[in-house]
């Protein structure tokens, strides 16, 4: 996993204070999705040194942040006011109006969409459009948004499999003269492997490249095509690079904990995972059972 390896990276060039054994090679043990108030803030990721194939140490968590990628426009129209949040992502539950993808990872053969969620306001036409990381746009018919809609959604690819890296998504007001509301890029990732883990034999087919060298594309440059033609059908330690460079425009580092007593000698500079309230080490008061009371309740 691209997180993993960008923790790893952020380990090996930071000194381990008090000597404390920060892992050079990194395993992960476990991803979990971090909420606060039932909005999605963040994956933890927990960690483990392996050196020679065995895992050794101390658990360490890291807590990694999205970045929001999104650029707002105009907040004096219509739509700026009525504006709320937006979100793009896979595996949308209609009934709960929300994504069940909560960190919003896609890859070429998703089918990703935008929700757009809105305060109540006047009610107006927006039109929505999606631009590929070769700067092909495709643009969508105006919608209107009623003064009680609470969001708008709509599908964002056209043909499958999508073509890797940065897409953009765009929200326009207006018939007449549409202004820009608000651009928002989201990532779509290359694969590596099959669904059983085995090596990509032909990433020209797998990564989005075949559809796109068997069609018309007149406005691409071709110094942009090369460049994410090489990037997207590279293997191995150049594929995993070029992975890690995406993921770190949309994700940050926000901190880092260890599950061990050792971090008492310099608790300042590294916070014991179980005093760390995201750490999926701290306790939970509401989840921990006790003996049974006379009244018979556990908690």
């Amino acid at each position: 996993m691209s997180l993993s390896r960008l923790i790893g990276t952020h380990f090996t060039k930071v000194r381990p204070p008090c000597n404390l054994p920060f892992p050079r090679n990194p395993v992960v043990h476990q991803i979990s999705a971090h909420l606060v108030k039932d909005q999605f803030v963040g994956l933890i990721i927990t960690l483990q040194d392996v050196v020679n194939g065995k895992r050794v140490g101390p658990y360490f968590e890291a807590f990694y942040q999205p970045v929001s990628n999104i650029e707002i426009d105009d907040t004096e129209g219509d739509a700026g006011r009525r504006l709320d949040s937006v979100f793009v992502s896979s595996k949308w539950d209609p009934k709960e109006t929300t994504f069940r993808n909560l960190a919003g990872a896609l890859g070429p053969h998703d089918d990703p969409m935008v929700a757009v969620y809105w305060k109540q306001g006047v009610p107006m036409e927006v039109s929505m459009s999606f631009t590929d990381p070769l700067g092909e746009k495709v643009s969508r018919p105006p919608s209107r948004v009623n003064t009680d809609n609470r969001v708008s959604t709509e599908k964002l690819s056209t043909s499958k499999p999508l073509k890797p890296g940065i897409w953009t998504f765009e929200l326009n007001h207006g018939k007449v003269d549409p202004k820009i509301v608000f651009k928002k890029k989201y990532l779509v990732l290359p694969l590596t492997h099959f669904g059983n883990s085995s090596p990509l034999q032909d990433p020209k087919k797998t990564n989005g490249i075949w559809a796109f060298v068997n069609s018309h594309h007149p406005n691409v440059s071709p110094e942009l095509y090369e460049e994410w033609k090489a990037n997207v059908t590279s293997s191995g330690k150049a594929l995993y690079a070029y992975i890690d460079h995406l993921v770190d425009k949309f994700w940050k580092l926000f901190e880092v904990c260890i599950d061990t007593e050792g971090v008492d000698k310099c608790p300042s500079m590294v916070p014991k995972c179980r005093k760390t309230k995201w750490s999926t080490f701290s306790p939970d008061p509401k989840s921990e059972l006790v003996p049974v009371k006379e009244d018979g309740r556990i908690r």
